[in-house]
This record gives C-alpha cells, structure tokens and sequence, in this order.
C-alpha cells in the first residue's frame, strides 16, 4: 500500500524559499516520475507547486499533470495555456475522460464517481508514477487502496 501524506494549502504559500527548495528535495527524494492535479492543487498553492515542478524538472524527473479538466482540444489548449502563464514545466499532461464515456475501472463496489476518479489512479499506474498530489481525498483513498506503487499527497485548504 502506498503512503498518504497531507500538505496545508496556507502553510505552503507562506514558505520562505529556501525551506520550500528543501520540503521539495525531500518530497522528491528517490522519485522518477511526479503527478499533479491542477485545481485545488496548482492552483491552490502556484508559488508551492511552479517552485516544485521547476525542482523536479531541474532535477530531471518525469512530471505529469494529471487532471480531470475536460479532455476536449479546445479546453485542454486553454488548460495548457494556463500552466504556461503560470509557468509549470512538465512532461506529459492528461485529462481524464469525461464522465460516462469511459468506465475500465476493475474494482467492483465503487459507485460511479469513484470509478471516474479511478482514471486518474489508472494512468498513474500505467505510466509508473511514484508520487501524485491531489487534493481530492477520494483519488487519494482510491491510490491507497488500488495503488500501492504510488505514494499519494494530499493537498488540502
């Protein structure tokens, strides 16, 4: 089973540069491959988050954002628009499908919208991410208990 932890919004933001280089050094340690939602998380904590996308990517890890933003080309132009102006370097983005287009959840006795939220788990586990931070505490649930490769943080307000 993979490791939760939580990170408070307001405390982040507050982080004098130097401890935030060092929380993210520890965060990031023995780690290849990151994941990071975009709202309540990114958006939650952009000074935070832009300093540990930067580490990371500095550092020469794989990022992913990984969000449940609509998928459709116009919306996903906009969203990587967004990460641009808010200057978030990463690898690989994706956008869950939208909800009922797409059900390959295999865990049986998830109601509908954990099986949505399950296709954020999904990638992770396909592209062997080690570390995903969200904000939502049902993916985070979802990666402790289906995802014991994947070391979940909880990004909370």
């Amino acid at each position: 089973m993979g490791t939760t932890r939580q990170l408070h919004v307001g405390e982040l933001e507050r982080l004098p540069a130097p401890v935030r280089t060092t929380l993210c050094a520890e965060l990031l340690a023995d780690v290849t491959h990151v994941a990071l939602d975009i709202d309540g998380v990114i958006t939650a904590a952009p000074k935070f988050f832009g300093g540990l996308a930067k580490y990371a990517h500095d550092s020469g890890l794989r990022l992913s954002i990984v969000t449940s933003r609509s998928p459709e080309p116009r919306a996903v132009a906009a969203t990587r628009a967004e990460l641009r102006a808010m200057r978030i370097p990463y690898d690989a983005f994706h956008a869950i499908p939208a909800m009922g287009t797409n059900d390959s959840c295999p865990h049986a006795g998830l109601d509908w919208f954990q099986r949505w939220l399950w296709l954020k788990i999904d990638y992770c586990l396909r592209e062997r991410v080690q570390l995903l931070f969200d904000d939502d505490a049902k993916v985070i649930d979802l990666a402790t208990r289906f995802a014991p490769t994947v070391n979940a943080v909880h990004v909370v307000a």
